[in-house]
C-alpha cells in the first residue's frame, strides 16, 4: 500500500510539473486573482495553481513545512488533516479550472450543482463529518464555509 502511495505521489508530481509551465499563462485568464483567503490557494498568489497542489503534496510526504495559514488553505477536503488526497483535490480543481470546467458550489465533484451539493455542505458546516471540496463550496470566496455559500448553492440548485 505504501509503494502505491508513493506511485501515486510520483505520478501526480510529474503531471504538476509538466503543467507548472503552463500557469503563468493561463492563471489571468482562468480565474480572477484573490487578494484574500481561497481554499486551496497555499502558495497565496492569488489563485489555484498545479504549484500548490505540489506543495500540498511535498507537505503530505514531508518535503516541506506550512505555516497555519496554509495548512488551513491546504485541507480543502474538510477533514482536518491535510495529505495527498488535498493536493488531488486541488489539482482536480485546478485542472478542471483550465478546461473551462471547475464550478464553483460542485460540492461533491460530479460536474453538476444540485441537492446533494446543498446537503453536503450544509451538513459540513453543521459539524457532520461530512468529506466536502471547499474550494468549490466557498462560492462567495470569503475563506469561509457560511450561510451566504449554502444559500447560494441553494438558488443554484433551484436555477438547475
Amino acid at each position: 500500500m505504501k509503494n502505491q502511495g508513493k506511485k501515486i505521489a510520483a505520478a501526480l508530481s510529474a503531471i504538476v510539473l509538466g503543467t507548472m509551465s503552463l500557469a503563468g499563462s493561463v492563471t489571468a485568464n482562468a480565474a480572477a486573482r484573490n487578494e484574500g483567503f481561497y481554499y486551496g490557494d497555499v502558495t497565496k498568489d492569488g489563485v489555484v495553481s498545479a504549484e500548490d497542489a505540489q506543495t500540498v503534496l511535498n507537505w503530505a510526504n514531508s518535503k516541506k513545512k506550512l505555516t497555519a495559514d496554509q495548512k488551513k488553505r491546504a485541507d480543502v477536503n474538510g477533514d482536518g488533516k491535510v495529505t495527498s488526497d488535498d493536493a488531488f483535490m486541488i489539482f482536480d480543481f485546478y485542472t478542471n479550472m483550465l478546461a473551462g470546467t471547475a464550478l464553483l458550489g460542485d460540492v461533491d465533484g460530479n460536474g453538476k450543482i444540485g441537492y446533494v451539493d446543498w446537503f453536503t455542505l450544509d451538513s459540513y458546516m453543521r459539524g457532520y463529518d461530512e468529506e466536502v471540496n471547499l474550494i468549490a463550496g466557498d462560492v462567495n470566496k470569503d475563506g469561509k464555509i457560511t450561510m451566504p455559500d449554502i444559500s447560494s448553492i441553494w438558488a443554484m440548485t433551484l436555477n438547475n
